[in-house]
């Protein structure tokens, strides 16, 4: 779910955002349970709702700490872009409606797109640190990341909507449609718009891959600008990245199977099963 092929920053600069380092599973849960005390204040402060819930915190696990937040779409090497994700699309559901008939178009379609491995423009999260925390260390060579951040206080700044965008039937998400995107590529070549950034959205769990990674998504604009370079981030923000260090990975991967995050945790299926099966009789360094 969570993809291990990230662009590397280009520049050296300090970065804007919150850096954190836990070299302890203890220590991990510790700082994702100081972000959510934290942000729950945040969240009772912009709603003026003091329930007492727990805040909106989504995760997300890379193998390189240095990879940005942005889709698999803009990391193809422009193998595939942005530009031809209209085509992409119409290809998809011209040859799949014989595989799967209840395609139709829209984004519960763009979602299957992503979960068979095409590249989108949609970002994969969790709302399970440990599911995070695991896709971050099982096959990370260098300090690794979960990057925390509150989808409400993203959609708050890139939509003004302080809530989740319900993709089945929302408008904001309309303006996020292949076709608007396109449109707008379109429309910037002759002086348009500003393009979009991204908003976070519930998909519809349609594999039981999905709903054992507890699957979330931001879905971006028509421009490659990494969340963490939005000109609203500030160190400040509830947008957090939780440094993992690769010589602590296999702590981490026995405190994780202890708590019973294993390959078939993640991977419900004779794939994870096999995977699994592997790990417990050679080893925690499984073969990628």
């Amino acid at each position: 779910m969570l993809s291990h092929e990230m662009a590397k920053k280009k520049t050296g600069a300090r970065p804007r955002f919150r850096s954190v380092t836990a070299r302890s599973l203890p220590d991990f849960v510790d700082v994702v349970q100081g972000l959510q005390d934290e942000w729950s204040d945040l969240e009772a402060e912009q709603t003026q709702k003091d329930d007492g819930g727990d805040a909106h915190i989504w995760f997300r696990g890379n193998a390189d700490k240095d990879w940005e937040l942005t889709p698999k779409i803009f990391r193809t090497n422009n193998e595939i872009s942005v530009t031809d994700e209209a085509e992409l699309y119409g290809e998809f559901l011209r040859r799949g409606c014989s595989l799967a008939p209840s395609l139709t178009v829209g984004l519960h379609s763009y979602f299957l797109m992503q979960h068979h491995g095409i590249p989108t423009r949609l970002l994969d999260w969790t709302d399970s640190a440990m599911v995070a925390l695991y896709f971050a260390v099982k096959n990370c060579e260098t300090d690794a990341a979960v990057w925390a951040i509150n989808p409400l206080w993203l959609n708050g700044k890139t939509v003004n909507r302080y809530a989740l965008v319900e993709p089945s039937f929302d408008p904001v998400a309309a303006a996020f449609m292949v076709d608007a995107v396109h449109a707008s590529l379109e429309g910037n070549k002759e002086g348009g718009a500003s393009p979009l950034l991204s908003i976070a959205v519930r998909p519809p769990w349609v594999s039981q891959r999905m709903f054992a990674q507890r699957s979330l998504f931001t879905l971006h604009g028509s421009q490659n600008i990494p969340i963490e370079q939005y000109p609203f981030v500030r160190r400040n923000s509830p947008l957090c990245r939780i440094v993992i260090a690769q010589n602590e990975r296999k702590d981490f991967l026995v405190g994780l199977r202890s708590c019973g995050i294993m390959e078939t945790t993640i991977y419900p299926d004779l794939d994870g099963l096999a995977k699994e099966l592997v790990t417990e009789y050679g080893g925690l360094d499984v073969p990628k």
